[in-house]
């Protein structure tokens, strides 16, 4: 099998998801151990894979902090997230692996010339103080870059693939003066084995932002939020475990009124959504809401 053949193979892969069933990567009876006293992200951006192209229009990211939070975001399909926290010891095997294909010595960009709807690849590492990116479309590269693509496609997949299914739900798309949305979130444990979700006290999230800024914040980052069902409330510092059995769900309710965090009312077209805050989590495609005063 060709180079070029293999490339493209692993970048099909790394566009499109998991794939056929197997067993994790990180697979393990008990849940892995978590590097800070919260979930979520943490420090500077570690490693970043960015995807964007081909016929279908598509724009999809990697990106794992140094505090070990790993995300995989389909922005194409309305925000949908997967993310957990890596273990210290997955998180620096991936360090690791970049240092060992010896990523900091590539070229900036490894592109052909006159090809229509390639995929394009940009991959971001830092460490130690310094930084690298690398563009490619994935049809001619070394055989480190063509290494260390297969093994992303191979994290992300596993990430996918064990990923909570999460169902968010409104009862309206639009809010006039006195009423109130209904929303929920179902996490269900899709797996064939019980798992466990690490979290702090606080296990859920329901956020809107304004239309514009569609359709996810850098890192979901809570300021970015017009409002944010968690506003202003307090949880204690303390890490607790719930145990999932084979399709068994958690559910999460709220009403919210079409006011902002800062009070007032706000008015226009916002986007909401809902986020699982627990290793595995992540968070659901978001839905349009019309808020009138």
């Amino acid at each position: 099998m060709s180079k070029g053949f293999l490339i493209i193979a692993a970048a099909i892969g790394l566009v499109l998801g998991h794939g056929c069933e197997r067993a994790s990567l990180f697979d393990s009876d008990q849940p892995a151990p978590i590097q800070n006293s919260g979930i979520g992200p943490s420090g500077e951006i570690v490693v970043d894979v960015e995807v964007q192209g081909g016929f279908a229009g598509v724009h999809r990211d990697f990106t794992v902090c140094e505090n070990g939070y790993a995300r995989y975001v389909d922005y194409a399909a309305g925000g949908g997230q997967t993310d957990r926290m890596l273990s210290p010891d997955e998180y620096h095997a991936l360090v690791a692996y970049f240092l060992e294909k010896d990523f900091f010595n590539l070229d900036g960009n490894y592109f052909e010339a006159n090809v229509a709807d390639a995929m394009r690849f940009a991959i971001q590492f830092r460490h130690g103080g310094r930084e690298k990116k690398v563009g490619t479309d994935g049809l001619h590269v070394p055989q480190n870059l063509l290494d260390l693509l297969t093994h992303l496609n191979e994290i992300i997949d596993d990430l996918n693939h064990h990923a909570l299914q999460l169902d968010f739900r409104m009862d309206r798309q639009s809010l006039l003066p006195g009423q109130f949305v209904n929303l929920s979130l179902t996490i269900t444990n899709s797996q064939t084995k019980t798992i466990q979700l690490a979290s702090g006290v606080q296990r859920f999230e329901f956020f809107a932002l304004p239309a514009t800024m569609a359709p996810l914040p850098p890192l979901d980052s809570p300021t970015a939020y017009a409002w944010n069902y968690t506003y202003g409330k307090v949880y204690i510092m303390l890490m607790q475990y719930t145990t999932l059995a084979p399709g068994a769900s958690l559910i999460f309710q709220a009403q919210w009124d079409g006011s902002g965090n800062n009070g007032a009312r706000l008015e226009g077209a916002y986007l909401v959504g809902a986020r699982a805050l627990t290793s595995p989590g992540g968070g659901t495609p978001l839905q349009p809401l019309q808020i009138s005063k």
